[in-house]
């Protein structure tokens, strides 16, 4: 199957704010209560815990993603530093710059852009479920500044180019309006509106991932975005790891050669 990069409604600027944050919130509920990157957790722990930074930067951040997972087992595995959320369209309920999960948890309230990371934020980057929104040559761009200013770098993807993943996002309402309220948390008056009373950011977060299915690069696509020139001072990690059931993560990470033994 090609890849096609066809328009996902909720990252449009025109697309309302409400309805974006619902979406992302939708998103935030698949990535704890299903656990996709459980997989690929220990390789990502091991990269961040080698490379040393105390800091991880995390891009296209939505309404958190897997963060509140994922923050636990990184200190279970010794490491203490901060983890700053940031999104181009930050997400309106962690705008106040500070998280339930801890003051080491925080989102940013400025916007921004993965295209153009703030000089003055600095840190381990990572991407989840979102490195699909970017056209090829973005793509590599996002690899090649990590590269140029010498950062570490994780982009991970739970998304798939097949008719079986597309097939399971058309029936994923049924899910969401059973979990909502056992995950999501806060659960606001918005998530009663707009997920069971007027479920309109629903069917768009329908179409956007069947969209992001098609978006999604593959493992091989990952290594050719990896070719640049400088690329060969990382050392880059790109493959698919497999968890229970049909869930697999594909993956690319890449640290400095000098911080992971190369």
């Amino acid at each position: 199957m090609p890849r096609l990069h066809l328009i996902e409604f909720h990252e449009m600027p025109w697309f309302p704010k409400t309805w974006r944050d619902v979406v992302t919130d939708l998103l935030c509920v698949f990535s704890i209560h299903m656990d996709p990157y459980a997989s690929v957790c220990p390789r990502l722990v091991a990269a961040i815990n080698r490379e040393g930074s105390d800091t991880i930067v995390d891009l296209c951040s939505g309404g958190r993603g897997p963060w509140p997972v994922l923050q636990t087992r990184l200190e279970d595995s010794g490491w203490k530093g901060t983890i700053l959320l940031t999104d181009k369209y930050p997400h309106r309920v962690e705008s106040t710059g500070k998280d339930q999960a801890g003051e080491r948890l925080r989102y940013a309230e400025e916007s921004v852009d993965a295209l153009a990371v703030p000089e003055g934020i600095r840190g381990f980057r990572t991407l989840f479920a979102s490195f699909h929104h970017f056209r090829e040559p973005d793509a590599q761009r996002i690899l090649m500044d990590a590269v140029h200013t010498g950062t570490s770098i994780a982009v991970l993807e739970y998304t798939k180019r097949s008719f079986p993943w597309m097939l399971s996002v058309l029936l994923s309402p049924i899910y969401f309006w059973i979990y909502c309220p056992f995950v999501l948390r806060p659960f606001h008056w918005r998530h009663l509106l707009w997920i069971y009373l007027l479920p309109i950011p629903m069917l768009v977060m329908v179409w956007d991932g069947i969209i992001s299915s098609l978006r999604t690069y593959s493992t091989e696509e990952l290594r050719d975005l990896a070719i640049f020139p400088g690329s060969d001072l990382y050392a880059w990690d790109i493959g698919k790891a497999s968890s229970s059931g049909s869930r697999s993560v594909t993956y690319l990470i890449a640290v400095p050669k000098d911080s992971a033994g190369g």
